[in-house]
């Protein structure tokens, strides 16, 4: 890891060579000569692209966003990209990284305890083969067993569902997120990556910790929201509601699917 002292003196360095670059005036002419380059315009241009990069204005500020060397840095950065950052992001030179953990995402929408209640269910049926309820009349061994083992295999089936859906939310909110970015950053001029769980660059969070106002959350919130849940869904349609009580009363359980299915 680099120390701060070392990150000091390379980037002293760094913008000691830039002031010392020249420019060609007159070139081809009587007059041509080489005087200083712009380098106010370079340095904006590069605190405007370091502002894009970690995720905004205020997210490059925020270590002492309400001194007074915050408030020139603000002046300046805005002075090149507007007070509302809507050009900002063309400075931008990172790859605009989007993590996606379908499995964090939808247990806290609650879709992964239907799937919990689902299991459940199926127990329940197995526990009522070989314990009846008083005044049911007990199957023969034979018939609990092949019962129990259809039992068996909708849990199979329903494992499998499980992770078709699972797979399928993925790859729907990669696409949702690659929408976004072209509607809401179409000059962007670097990559969006939507990484997925196990992908080699997944960083582990289940969301973006830039910025709210960054690409990487502002593309997440997007697909978040637009992104069909297994039952068919956008969470936004839900209306706030809690997706489980919803989907249950609708009847749109991972069960009920499976059923469907096998029609």
């Amino acid at each position: 890891m680099t120390s701060s002292d070392d990150l000091y003196s390379q980037t002293v360095h760094l913008l000691t060579a830039a002031a010392r670059r020249t420019r060609v005036v007159g070139a081809g002419t009587d007059g041509e000569h080489r005087e200083p380059a712009d380098f106010a315009a370079f340095l904006t241009e590069v605190m405007a692209a370091t502002a894009a990069n970690v995720g905004g204005v205020e997210a490059l500020l925020a270590g002492r966003s309400g001194s007074w060397e915050a408030d020139y840095v603000r002046q300046m950065v805005r002075s090149t990209v507007g007070a509302d950052e809507f050009e900002l992001w063309r400075y931008r030179t990172e790859p605009v990284r989007v993590p996606v953990h379908v499995g964090d995402l939808l247990q806290d929408i609650g879709v992964e305890a239907l799937y919990d209640e689902a299991y459940v269910e199926l127990g329940r049926r197995v526990q009522s083969i070989f314990y009846p309820s008083a005044g049911i009349e007990p199957m023969a061994r034979s018939e609990q067993e092949a019962a129990a083992a259809k039992i068996g295999e909708l849990e199979d089936a329903l494992d499998e569902q499980q992770t078709r859906e699972w797979a399928a939310y993925g790859a729907a909110f990669r696409e949702q997120v690659l929408l976004a970015a072209a509607e809401i950053y179409p000059g962007l001029p670097v990559d969006v990556r939507v990484t997925m769980e196990g992908d080699p660059e997944d960083g582990g969070p289940s969301e973006p910790e830039d910025a709210d106002d960054s690409p990487e959350y502002r593309l997440w919130e997007v697909a978040r929201l637009s992104t069909p849940l297994p039952g068919g869904i956008p969470l936004a349609d839900y209306g706030g509601g809690s997706v489980a009580d919803v989907d249950r009363a609708a009847g749109r359980t991972p069960l009920a699917r499976l059923a469907e299915v096998g029609e």
